[in-house]
């Protein structure tokens, strides 16, 4: 290998080509437009979308990285042609080279692209792939059975869609295949593949919670009760094994710790009189310790939920705009602050590294990496707002400014006793 004055930098490095070294060369500007003048020459019908999508990435991405981009792309050219749906099935498949291409190009064909193109949702196509792998480990007996309760799990799904109902999330529907196919395998262990769940008794499903702890064994009794019901209205069982069984006596009350008042003084002072703090640790902490707001409505908050002029937001299923204080509604500022020197598309409130670059939400863990300077996570927060408000007002109240239901908040009452009440009530 030759070595040579790199023209750029100056330094004596292998030549890589045009008189540079290789770490010089991966740095050229034009790479991904000299890749692309390649694939021109190389495709017998290059698309005309393809010197935009160059574009589109160059002004996204790494140099690198959207040389990369621009390569990978050309393979799916030669292997698929130019229909824009066929590109993103198949960047989109098992033996593709990872997701960037496919959030890129989805991300171009919906807002530069030729036209916004009718493909299936990246979050339904991977929960597909999750609910299929747990179907291959059914054994062959039980999977019929299954396989009809997954189908009417995903019809109630698209009714809930069309009405504008609540729609359950996918990981709901697979915990409840864990139940499922995890009671099907413990009962194949013992009978053989080749039975169903007709030959299931009641005493084999107490034996298959047993090995659970008491939360989890009734989350797997609820999801069994369900699915039990479906099987016997299907007339796939005769019984029910799981009519009469009730789940393990649990702690009732708030699973999570609450912050002692002194504790949240000192994270309000924290996230309203320290400079050194991250936008992001002061408005998500506010809004979990002054708000109660969740994970879900953190991650999911867009632009256009936001509105400083009146200092309201629109969070999730709330069904009013949440009025926010002074010091929430500046720790928001300075989140829509920071979004602007971002230079992103990506019209989320909270935006990471990875998310700049596509339209994606950012996920919980995230959340809990901003909060962990302060020691404390956004459900402590939540479960200490919610409590403190059930508990000094009227919980049906709550459930309506939240959207929950009216059950919902009756647990933080289980463990709340307030003293003063107790002895105004002895003093009677």
């Amino acid at each position: 290998m030759r070595i040579i004055s790199c023209s750029s930098c100056g330094e004596l490095r292998p030549h890589a080509g045009h008189g540079l070294c290789a770490r010089c060369l991966r740095r050229q500007p034009d790479r991904p437009f000299v890749c692309a003048e390649g694939l021109h020459r190389r495709l017998v019908d290059p698309p005309g979308f393809l010197d935009a999508y160059v574009a589109y990435v160059t002004e996204r991405f790494s140099v690198s990285r959207a040389t990369r981009l621009v390569a990978d792309l050309g393979r799916l050219l030669e292997s698929e042609g130019n229909d824009p749906a066929s590109l993103l099935r198949a960047s989109r498949s098992p033996t593709a080279r990872g997701g960037t291409l496919a959030r890129s190009l989805g991300d171009f064909f919906s807002t530069v692209g030729p036209a916004p193109i009718d493909v299936e949702d990246e979050g339904d196509r991977r929960a597909e792939l999750r609910r299929r792998r747990r179907l291959v480990a059914t054994p062959a007996g039980f999977l019929p059975a299954v396989e009809r309760f997954v189908e009417a799990e995903l019809i109630a799904r698209k009714r809930a869609e069309r009405l504008k109902a609540t729609v359950p999330r996918h990981h709901l529907t697979e915990e409840r295949l864990d139940a499922i196919v995890g009671l099907a395998i413990a009962i194949a262990r013992r009978t053989g593949d080749s039975c169903g769940f007709e030959v299931v008794a009641e005493g084999d499903v107490e034996a298959f919670l047993v090995a659970f702890s008491p939360a989890v064994s009734r989350r797997y009794l609820t999801h069994l009760h369900r699915f039990f019901s479906f099987a016997r209205a299907e007339r796939l069982v005769l019984v029910d094994p799981t009519a009469r069984l009730e789940g393990p006596k649990g702690q009732s009350g708030v699973a999570s710790e609450l912050l002692p008042l002194e504790r949240q003084r000192a994270l309000y002072e924290r996230w309203t009189g320290s400079a050194d703090v991250h936008p992001y640790e002061s408005f998500v902490g506010l809004a979990g310790l002054l708000h109660g707001c969740s994970s879900a409505e953190l991650c999911n908050l867009v632009l256009e939920d936001c509105d400083l002029a009146r200092s309201t937001l629109r969070l999730g299923r709330r069904p009013r705009p949440v009025p926010l204080d002074p010091r929430t509604t500046a720790a928001l500022a300075a989140c829509l602050a920071h979004h602007e020197t971002l230079c992103t598309e990506n019209h989320h409130v909270i935006v990471t590294r990875l998310t700049t670059t596509n339209a994606i939400p950012v996920s919980a863990t995230y959340l809990r990496s901003v909060l962990r300077p302060a020691g404390v996570s956004l459900r402590v927060l939540r479960s200490t707002r919610l409590a403190a408000l059930t508990r000094s007002t009227d919980p049906r109240l709550v459930a309506s400014s939240f959207g929950f239901t009216y059950r919902a908040p009756l647990h933080y009452l289980a463990d709340g006793v307030d003293s003063a009440r107790l002895a105004e009530l002895a003093n009677l």
